[in-house]
């Protein structure tokens, strides 16, 4: 199943057919009126030609797509959706967060976290490591704390990958029990750091030949897609790829320049703001600036193809679950590369969120920043490395 691809896949090189892309049947709903999004101008896309990546070992070479990553939806406590992957069996099939705006790699130890939930493995989204082909008892620990402020304890661990008859040997930490409920991450920043006991990923990645960067896409349908590193699939993007610069900031994701945010399709709503935006796969959520916060709920109750109730109760924003095709289109105008609109789209569909009684939330909130989280990442083809982020609609299946 795809769910189940060892990791040795995840670092060959992506598969390049010459498929025709198919529309995307599933863009943001607007019928009410012809959508008029440049509000300005709008950046033409570039299509880069990418060449096969060099590797260092043969097994990496073999045709793959790359690893496969789903939408977890809400279930029971959990009220939002959240991007996963699933590692395989030599890393026992963890299914950590693939989270664009960290690099570090952590799973949840089966030992230490069974020790306070006995059984509780079975029922973590996560999964959990329990270090059965090589014992890792918890001897030293570190503590990290997270760009969203969150801290973890973590010991040193390791999974080996066969190579032949040799093995390629991945390095990680595993949480101790924490406090709250435990979580898993699949760091994928580019951003750099040394670390002898907990490498990222990604550079990890690059010492094998893969080179530093990464495609992402998630189909709109399915709620499915592939993390490549190191390459591209055409195949799954649905036009040309439309570029923007991206730099590192204080906080961990990367950061792209803004000029603008439309809720809806009526220029004159256009909300002005050139401060940047952060890309954040494992955020379930879009941030907005809290500024912007009454400005933004009454465009999304009132600039859709009809008006929405959007209460905001509880800390929830709360909406009818059959109204949610109604709410407006949120669009990021981010700065390309040169200057002009480069527009990012988001489907009301990928903002809904469920309580455990049923009723229909949005993932938004308000904060300090602008954060692209999951719902921008539904329905789009990313392509990332240290300097650019080029993305377009994913090809549906």
């Amino acid at each position: 199943s795809p769910e189940s691809g060892p990791l040795k896949r995840m670092c060959a090189a992506a598969l390049r057919p010459q498929a025709a892309s198919k529309s995307n049947s599933l863009a943001p709903l607007q019928i009410a009126k012809k959508r008029r999004l440049l509000c300005g101008r709008q950046e033409t896309g570039i299509q880069r030609d990418v060449g096969n990546i060099e590797v260092g070992n043969d097994v990496y070479r073999s045709v793959s797509k790359g690893q496969y990553i789903f939408v977890k939806k809400p279930e029971g406590d959990r009220q939002f959706n959240m991007l996963l992957a699933d590692l395989g069996p030599y890393f026992e099939h963890v299914k950590p967060i693939v989270e664009t705006g960290s690099n570090r790699m952590f799973f949840v130890s089966k030992t230490e976290y069974e020790k306070v939930k006995p059984g509780g493995c079975q029922d973590l989204v996560y999964g959990c490591y329990s270090c059965r082909s090589k014992p890792c008892p918890p001897s030293v620990r570190t503590m990290f704390k997270l760009y969203d402020g969150r801290q973890i304890t973590v010991f040193p661990a390791t999974a080996s990958v066969p190579n032949g008859s040799a093995e390629i040997v991945f390095k990680f930490g595993l949480m101790m029990s924490p406090q709250k409920a435990p979580w898993a991450s699949l760091g994928i920043s580019l951003k750099d750091y040394e670390s002898e006991r907990y490498p990222p990923f990604m550079s990890q990645l690059g010492k094998l030949g893969v080179s530093k960067s990464y495609a992402l896409y998630v189909d709109a349908r399915k709620l499915a897609g592939r993390l490549i590193f190191g390459d591209e699939d055409p195949s799954k993007q649905d036009g040309i790829l439309r570029y923007v610069s991206t730099w590192e900031s204080g906080l961990g994701p990367p950061a792209i320049d803004m000029l603008s945010v439309l809720v809806g399709d009526d220029c004159k709503d256009e909300i002005k703001d050139d401060n940047a935006a952060f890309f954040a796969s494992g955020s379930s959520f879009i941030q907005i600036p809290a500024s912007h916060k009454q400005t933004v709920l009454e465009l999304l109750r009132s600039a859709g193809i009809k008006r929405v109730e959007v209460k905001e109760e509880s800390g929830f924003f709360k909406v009818a679950c059959e109204a949610i095709d109604y709410l407006p289109s949120i669009t990021f105008f981010l700065k390309g590369l040169d200057g002009r609109k480069v527009p990012l789209a988001i489907s009301p569909r990928t903002l809904k969120g469920q309580l455990k009684d049923g009723q229909c939330v949005l993932a938004l909130e308000f904060g300090k920043f602008w954060y692209l989280g999951l719902p921008a990442v539904i329905g789009n083809y990313f392509s990332v490395n240290k300097t650019h982020i080029g993305f377009t609609k994913a090809v549906l299946q």
